[in-house]
């Protein structure tokens, strides 16, 4: 009994112990590390090649040759300082390069505006109409084909107003004072415009001519001898033009004539 006792006894246990096994196994099962997630391998890297370029400044006006009065600039020649660009030179900026920089009736002669272009004596230029006209207090007498003060006669109607040929215009004319100077002496009269003027110095005779008369009573000039003959242009009012050893000077002058008279 005691034998069979012990048997069963054995044989409860070799059980127990296989339900424990199993339950120990159990447990290190549920309790064990989890699985590690798989890494996936690196990825292939592609060495990145840098272009390294030197940079080379490069003077833009090295190989320029700028002319005179110029300086380069970004590869470009430009008038320096005190000067301006007159075609393909440098000129002094207070000088011109173009009549267009000058003023009215102005021309640009050698860097300078020269009046070249002058209205007949008492005209004006009217630069909106481009034309010269009567000054102001004149008017344009066509018998005389000159601008007259508005209160001269122009012709035989305005001196008989109520008809008849009793009193005549007498023709509104021009002198000027003017003196010639020679070496030993001068001679000095009014000259009168469209009239023949007399001169004489250093033994010699000369007929003068105010060949134009212009705006501000400048005056071209015509002397004639029986030796020689030559023309003076632009003798304008008190100043002097010098040639052929003889010095005109323009002294200014006067307006007379333009009255009625009797016949």
């Amino acid at each position: 009994m005691k034998i069979y006792i012990l048997h069963f006894f054995h044989k409860r246990m070799k059980k127990v112990l296989l339900v424990f096994a199993v339950l120990a196994i159990i447990t290190l099962v549920a309790c064990g590390k989890p699985p590690e997630p798989e890494v996936p391998p690196p990825a292939t890297v592609q060495p990145t090649v840098v272009n390294v370029t030197e940079t080379v400044t490069v003077d833009p006006c090295k190989d320029v040759n700028c002319g005179k009065n110029e300086e380069c600039r970004e590869g470009t020649c430009f008038c320096t300082g005190e000067f301006k660009q007159c075609g393909d030179t440098c000129i002094p900026s207070n000088h011109c390069c173009k009549t267009d920089e000058c003023g009215v009736q102005e021309s640009c002669i050698e860097g300078s505006c020269t009046q070249t272009d002058f209205c007949a004596f008492q005209e004006v230029y009217n630069e909106e109409e481009k034309k010269c006209e009567c000054e102001l207090g004149t008017t344009f007498c066509f018998d005389q084909q000159r601008c007259i003060d508005v209160k001269s006669c122009c012709d035989i109607a305005d001196c008989n107003p109520l008809g008849g040929f009793d009193r005549f215009c007498t023709e509104t004319k021009f002198r000027i004072d003017l003196c010639l100077k020679f070496e030993g002496g001068q001679h000095c009269k009014k000259a009168v415009f469209g009239d023949r003027n007399q001169y004489s110095f250093g033994g010699k005779a000369y007929d003068l001519y105010i060949a134009s008369l212009k705006q501000g009573g400048v005056a071209d000039l015509n002397l004639h001898s029986l030796e020689e003959d030559f023309n003076v242009t632009e003798v304008r009012v008190n100043e002097s033009v010098h040639k052929a050893g003889i010095t005109f000077t323009n002294n200014g002058g006067e307006i007379f004539g333009g009255t009625c008279k009797a016949d």
